[in-house]
């Protein structure tokens, strides 16, 4: 017949032989945890404590306070009822803590799995985007498809793509303007900045406007200024810095940084339909106006009095009235 091999039980680090030693060192921690994995049954086995093991093996609770106390009853252990609670929340609290992390764990494993292919899946979108082969009306599509399923990501980077798009593909530029989701982030509701392509240099007249735009200097003049320097003033000095540099003399130039669709309108052309009601046309740059005024679509006014990027629904002509000849304003038909 086999030998029964015998072990101690480690209680409050003490190795435990019998009961009376179970008595003196006895850890809730320990006795808890030696209950659940059956090693507690196993010892009280091999030791022959058969009474003992009777009780444990009868026990029905699931509660941790409630096993606590049957162990405290059958061991015969003297102890305050309120540090035993104590004690067991505290343990309570430990293994919630554990089960907690491990899920983290586990998923944190999954969730940056699910980010990495969130990331790349917008990342894909980006370089199509980027792609000379694909028109304008796919670009408009994939800027939906950001703005809709990559939300967060595309709000978060939407500056950082128009310069990638700047770099890379102008065009793109035009379309974030354009977009609905996009033009929220880009586009200025006034022009508090502008530049001057009448000079060589770009002029950024910025005192002048923050000038006027608060009504004289005064406590408000910082006001001003803040909002000037918001990132989304950056988009229309951009745009209009470069078909000020590229537009000169001529528009062949800045047309091929576009791939060839913008299309310039001046006041010397016959009065004529360019875009029907149904072509909907963002509105580049309109002439370095500030100094004079003239009609658009009837009414007097100067370019920096009409909203940055305006978006039309057709063109005509005549919607320029008393235009220099020299000036043109350059538009973008957008196909969507």
């Amino acid at each position: 017949m086999a030998k029964t091999i015998k072990f101690n039980l480690m209680c409050d680090g003490y190795p435990c032989r019998n009961i009376e030693d179970v008595q003196e060192h006895f850890c809730i921690e320990d006795m808890l945890e030696y209950y659940e994995s059956g090693l507690l049954k196993r010892w009280l086995e091999v030791r022959g404590f058969k009474d003992e093991l009777a009780e444990v093996e009868a026990i029905k609770a699931t509660e941790v306070l409630q096993i606590t106390e049957e162990l405290i009853r059958i061991f015969e252990i003297l102890t305050d009822e309120d540090k035993v609670k104590e004690a067991v929340s505290l343990i309570n609290y430990q293994k919630k803590r554990q089960a907690a992390n491990q899920a983290n764990e586990e998923r944190g494993y999954q969730s940056a799995t699910v980010i990495s292919n969130y990331v790349s899946g917008y990342d894909s979108i980006i370089k199509e985007m980027m792609k000379k082969s694909t028109p304008s009306k796919v670009v408009q599509q994939h800027i939906n498809t950001l703005a809709t399923d990559y939300q967060p990501l595309f709000e978060k980077n939407i500056y950082p793509l128009f310069i990638t798009s700047l770099k890379e593909r102008p065009l793109v530029c035009l379309n974030l303007l354009y977009n609905e989701h996009s033009r929220a982030f880009l586009a200025p509701k006034n022009y508090l900045l502008y530049t001057d392509w009448d000079d060589d240099e770009t002029d950024l007249e910025l005192l002048g406007e923050i000038y006027k735009y608060n009504g004289g200097w005064g406590p408000g003049t910082y006001d001003g200024v803040f909002m000037a320097v918001q990132p989304q003033q950056f988009p229309l000095i951009l745009i209009r810095t470069i078909m000020g540099k590229f537009g000169q003399p001529d528009y062949n130039q800045l047309s091929e940084v576009f791939e060839n669709e913008l299309h310039f309108v001046n006041s010397s052309m016959e009065k004529d339909v360019l875009e029907n009601k149904s072509t909907r046309c963002l509105i580049c740059y309109f002439p370095y106006a500030h100094r004079t005024k003239y009609k658009f679509k009837g009414k007097m006014t100067r370019a920096y009095d009409l909203e940055p990027f305006l978006i039309t629904n057709g063109l005509h002509t005549n919607d320029f009235d008393d235009l220099d000849h020299s000036m043109q304003v350059v538009y973008f038909k957008v196909d969507d």
